[in-house]
């Protein structure tokens, strides 16, 4: 993982953690930064960067559009944003649990 995920790291787990109107503001407050580390997390979860457990995988493959479309280099940052403010169904919190974990055992190392 990048160093701007690094960097990202708190606002990542106050992201999975909150709901709703909360996990809008902190999308806004993140600006840019933060849509980019989500497209970088996006795109190392497809590749295979971040290990993911089967129950993970199934919760990801409902969302696989959205995740799909984030990862893309070809979107643009507003449609992400867009994209991430409008999810439904909770894909955050799926997206970002197995790269959180993932983040925290190579800071542990």
């Amino acid at each position: 993982m990048s160093k701007r995920v690094h960097e990202q790291l708190p606002v990542l787990k106050r992201l999975a953690k909150c709901c709703g109107k909360q996990h809008c503001k902190l999308v806004h407050a993140g600006g840019d930064e933060l849509l980019k580390c989500l497209s970088e997390c996006a795109y190392n979860v497809i590749n295979k960067n971040v290990p993911l457990s089967d129950a993970q995988l199934s919760k990801l493959s409902k969302h696989k559009k959205i995740v799909r479309a984030l990862a893309c280099r070809k979107s643009t940052l507003k449609s992400k944003r867009r994209k991430v403010l409008n999810q439904k169904g909770g894909f955050l919190l799926a997206l970002l649990a197995p790269v959180i974990t993932a983040l925290v055992e190579q800071l542990i190392k």
